[in-house]
């Protein structure tokens, strides 16, 4: 995403009912919202497989001599972000068989990533080929980051009295984990702030408790130490807006497949009271539609596809970069409120096509700061390394 005082910049996927894409729109086919008023499109231009001209508003695309790119041209880079913080071992397995599938078909101009939200220092190098992801791939192991002070606390939490014990302690560890890989996030994205050009970013994650899903269940007292999930929310909100601003699409994908959310065999032998049982179960629910919603609002706003409940994370992984290889970049001048004015306030972003029967895939919004603020303020970290 382009974001200037000249011009805004938003790549657009359009498909048709059955999911194929559409290359043969122009910019006179965009309709743009910006906070629910309607933009003047400036151009739009398709990448993609068939690769297409850019065309302006109103000019005969077969007399435009400016094109996006080349038949042949090499794809976007790949970057699998594995959210090991706080992986399930059969997620962890999940994740495993699905790079391992990926690897299989891998094609020799991939340019492919795989990265770890635990790892504290972000080192973007290309893996050498299906060798070295499947290695990658087989040495991923579940291990959640969580100190021993952090746990003790959190097992002192558990003997409080007049609280919801198992619940409490699962809230305060889950925010934990989910801050470290939030933040671990936005310094991957930053660092993919230097590329140029799309980005696809494919997320394995459980998702993230960005609603307060115990609202009801734990006593009010202990709002100052878990708070109102807000804290978890505003790094979600940061990391989609460092996304946009990086031309990076976030895809998730999680590999837990279909849950139930039931008692399992590794629940205790029998709960205090049939009560007990319920509120268990319930809490469980609670916090697996949470988690999945967070998935689904963070693909939302950056353009991607959220994936869920498919025990086959390796069809998950085929169905998101069939999805996101072909795509529009459509323009618009916008207005002079848009950026500037004191603090930077959230503008939304609506694409339309006119010709009816399409879907349309975009990004949701951008704060009102321009590219060139934003690289004064915090210029790009050069990468370790870079795509081909």
């Amino acid at each position: 995403m382009r974001l200037s005082l000249e011009i805004v910049q938003v790549d657009v996927v359009v498909t048709d009912k059955k999911g194929r894409p559409v290359a043969d729109l122009t910019a006179a086919d965009f309709e743009v919202l910006q906070d629910g008023k309607r933009q003047t499109v400036t151009h739009a231009g398709y990448v993609g497989l068939a690769r297409a001209p850019m065309t302006p508003a109103g000019a005969d695309a077969s007399t435009t001599p400016e094109a996006t790119a080349t038949p042949g041209a090499p794809t976007d880079p790949i970057v699998f972000v594995i959210d090991d913080h706080a992986l399930s071992l059969p997620s962890v397995a999940a994740t495993t068989r699905a790079l391992l599938q990926f690897a299989d078909a891998m094609k020799a101009d991939d340019e492919v990533f795989l990265l770890r939200s635990s790892r504290s220092r972000v080192e973007i190098r290309p893996v050498q080929g299906p060798a070295e992801l499947r290695a990658a791939a087989r040495g991923l192991r579940q291990m959640a980051r969580v100190t021993e002070d952090q746990r003790d606390y959190a097992d002192s939490l558990a003997r409080t009295p007049d609280a919801l014990p198992l619940l409490a302690t699962n809230v305060y560890l889950n925010r934990l984990l989910a801050r470290q890989s939030l933040l671990s996030l936005q310094n991957i994205v930053d660092a993919l702030r230097a590329w140029k050009g799309r980005k696809t970013l494919v997320l394995f994650s459980e998702g993230y408790p960005i609603w307060n899903v115990r609202r009801d269940a734990v006593a009010s007292l202990l709002d100052p130490i878990y708070g109102r999930g807000g804290e978890v929310l505003d790094e979600v909100e940061r990391l989609s807006d460092l996304a946009n601003r990086a031309s990076v699409v976030i895809h998730t994908l999680d590999p837990r497949g279909l849950v139930t959310a039931g008692i399992s065999a590794s629940d205790p032998s029998a709960h205090p009271t049939h009560q007990a049982s319920l509120d268990v179960l319930a809490a469980r629910r609670s916090a697996l539609t949470t988690s999945q919603a967070s998935l689904a609002y963070l693909a939302e706003r950056t353009g991607g596809l959220a994936v869920a409940n498919r025990n086959d994370a390796g069809e998950g992984v085929s169905r998101i970069l069939s999805s996101s290889r072909d795509y529009y970049l459509v323009g618009y001048e916008p207005q002079r409120a848009t950026f500037g004015g004191g603090r930077p306030r959230f503008h939304s972003i609506e694409v339309r096509v006119k010709r009816p029967g399409l879907k349309v895939r975009s990004r949701k919004g951008f704060f009102g700061v321009s590219d060139e603020e934003l690289f004064a303020a915090a210029p790009p970290a050069a990468p370790l390394d870079a795509p081909r």
